[in-house]
């Protein structure tokens, strides 16, 4: 049996009354299933962050779920699916190699933070095609005509914009 003290203070004499030991397991029963769906409904919000974080960064890369799990190797496109939908969280070893493949830090994937701190992130394409590398470098390079010719298309550009902001 369970007692409680009746009364406002302390110090004032009061009389133990019993309690009903099954209505407060009862009470203790209803209370943790509350707790439990509480629980669950901020792991599912902790899911859907990291499903929407893990789509957004893979259409940030314009690469198909195919193509995103092939790349990081020993993962089936239905699985990563299951991650991005968020019926599934991904496992510790490959929140890691997601994060190091799109180099954003475990807990932006997480949703701890809104910065990816990441140099991938925020570009637009993300290639490692060399044919591109190596058109961006003739560009750039004083000595070719490449770089006359986009120094003055850029030109022309510029000249048309402000001509339409007029």
């Amino acid at each position: 049996m369970l007692f409680y003290r009746q009364g406002k203070f302390p110090n004032l004499e009061s009389y133990k009354k019993p309690v009903n030991t099954f209505i407060v397991l009862t009470w203790l029963y209803y209370f943790s299933i509350i707790l439990q769906k509480v629980i669950k409904r901020v792991v599912k919000m902790k899911l859907e962050i990291v499903a929407q974080r893990l789509r957004t960064m893979r259409e940030k890369a314009n690469l198909s779920q195919a193509k995103f799990a092939e790349k990081l190797g020993n993962l089936q496109q239905p699985l990563y699916a299951r991650y991005e939908t968020g019926s599934l969280m991904p496992s510790y070893p490959l929140l890691v190699r997601i994060a190091d493949f799109y180099d954003v830090s475990t807990d932006y994937i997480l949703g701890r933070t809104d910065d990816p701190h990441g140099k991938y992130f925020n570009a637009d394409i993300l290639t490692q095609d060399e044919r591109i590398n190596d058109f961006i470098e003739m560009c750039f390079d004083p000595s070719t005509t490449a770089n006359a010719k986009l120094k003055e298309t850029l030109k022309k550009m510029i000249e048309e914009k402000n001509k339409k902001g007029q």
